[in-house]
């Protein structure tokens, strides 16, 4: 089904509206058509998207799904599954293991191909573990990570480079003794992996696991590097033995190699020749306790870090670098005060150089809101709002454009909705936006661009639960500026 080809239309997609013909088949792999969305004489500054039918994935009992897709359209879901039966005298409430199934987009209106679902084991058995994410190059090969918490400790990759038809056996990553990628299970903590534009995967692990942190207070830092080549680990890197972990903990990695690493107020960055500086820590003296954390790093290497103290006041810190200074210290925290009323959801993505989104929960209306800057965080657009709603993620592409997913709320029974675009100009055409899915659904989005004015692929992955049972679904789509 095709929107009305008019303003009118685009600006009616920002209302609460019913799921566009979408109709559920028993267990089956499809949902009706979702759609695109196209303006005419629309100002410089609006966007459009065409997005593909969703297509389901499983109906098992899943948790923690998270995606990743290239510029090309190869896209990844990884989440974690529920064994049944699984309960022993260890584990009291049963084992999770570790599925993922690889996406290749195809010309709208085809659904994209999903590869049957793949099951991860550690050693030949099935251990209890989670998923600590996962990364598609620029050539289309797909890494899963994950990490085992029983039997034993120790996390593990698999690669498919086939479209998920086929997948490698296992590696345990190498490293010091105890150490592991930090979880999704926390936050924001994870995924902490990333892959360059040559397809050199950065991967970050902290000892002790944060699946074990309680009453930790510090944590050993350590990155590897796996050579897109010579398909060899590095060796360890230690970056720190003494590093907080934050619920904003994440790693980032651009393009050309560039990273930053964030475990909480202190980060690390990578420059692009793989050295990585000491660390660097947020300035927060006098603020109090600290809420909503969180890290941003953009295509030109600018990181950002928003939050909120006690007080109600939200703050940003900026990290710029340059050639007499790859390592740069934070700036001093200073109040954004259009962005006081978005609550514990509070969170920065970058995209291209100097540009970056702000985004969150308006504490007053329960809406979700957002709004970028074109100029390093030095000024921000207009706060728009997309209605009601909860759960905002936002990823940002290294060619300006943004996707941002979020579940609505109340009257409209948890839909899940996405929104893409440049962020930039006035209010809402600066968005396209479309209801994915119905009744009691959230999840994550992706995106990938690098073509300066060019459009971007957008992946959006949502886990529905409801009295038809549990469901994974994915769409894949094209955000053009």
């Amino acid at each position: 089904m095709q929107l009305n080809n008019s303003s009118k239309a685009h600006n009616d997609a920002f209302k609460p509206v019913e799921p566009y013909g979408f109709k559920i088949k028993a267990c089956a792999g499809l949902f009706a058509s979702a759609v695109g969305l196209a303006i005419t004489n629309a100002p410089i500054f609006a966007a459009t998207s065409v997005w593909s039918p969703e297509q389901i994935i499983t109906s098992a009992q899943t948790a923690n799904v998270r995606t990743s897709v290239n510029k090309a359209g190869v896209s990844v879901v990884v989440w974690d599954q529920f064994i049944p039966g699984s309960a022993d005298a260890a584990h009291l409430y049963g084992r999770w293991q570790v599925y993922a199934s690889v996406c290749t987009a195809k010309p709208v209106p085809q659904a994209p191909l999903c590869a049957a679902p793949e099951a991860f084991t550690g050693n030949g058995a099935i251990d209890d573990a989670t998923n600590a994410g996962a990364v598609v190059a620029p050539n289309g090969k797909v890494t899963v990570f994950w990490n085992v918490t029983a039997p034993a400790l120790f996390s593990a990759n698999s690669s498919s480079a086939d479209n998920g038809a086929n997948w490698s056996v296992p590696e345990i990553l190498p490293g010091s003794p105890g150490y592991s990628l930090m979880s999704g299970v926390y936050s924001e903590v994870g995924q902490s992996v990333g892959v360059d534009g040559k397809g050199n995967i950065v991967v970050a692990m902290i000892n002790p696991p944060t699946t074990y942190w309680t009453m930790r207070t510090v944590f050993g830092v350590q990155t590897l590097v796996k050579d897109a080549v010579t398909n060899v680990w590095s060796q360890p890197q230690q970056l720190s033995t003494s590093s907080a972990i934050f619920g904003s903990a994440k790693l980032f990695v651009n393009s050309d190699g560039q990273a930053l690493l964030n475990t909480g107020f202190t980060t690390f960055r990578r420059q692009a020749n793989g050295t990585w500086g000491a660390a660097q820590t947020v300035p927060t003296a006098g603020m109090g306790q600290i809420y909503s954390a969180s890290a941003g790093f953009d295509a030109g290497g600018k990181a950002y870090f928003v939050y909120r103290n006690r007080y109600g006041g939200a703050y940003l810190s900026t990290s710029t670098p340059t050639l007499a200074n790859p390592n740069p210290v934070w700036t001093t925290p200073r109040r954004v005060a259009k962005f006081d009323t978005l609550g514990s959801s509070l969170l920065v993505r970058g995209s291209s150089a100097n540009h970056a989104i702000i985004y969150g929960n308006d504490m007053n209306t329960g809406n979700v809101r957002a709004a970028v800057t074109a100029d390093g965080g030095a000024t921000w657009g207009a706060l728009v709002n997309f209605g009601l709603g909860s759960n905002p993620r936002a990823a940002g592409s290294e060619n300006g454009l943004y996707a941002l997913s979020w579940d609505s709320a109340g009257i409209n029974a948890d839909r899940f909705y996405v929104a893409g675009g440049t962020g930039i100009g006035t209010g809402n055409l600066a968005w396209s936006k479309i209801n994915l899915i119905g009744n009691n659904a959230t999840g994550p989005v992706a995106i990938a661009g690098d073509q300066p004015a060019g459009n971007a692929r957008i992946a959006a992955s949502w886990l529905r639960w409801d009295a038809t049972g549990d469901m994974l679904g994915f769409a894949s789509g094209t955000i053009t500026p």
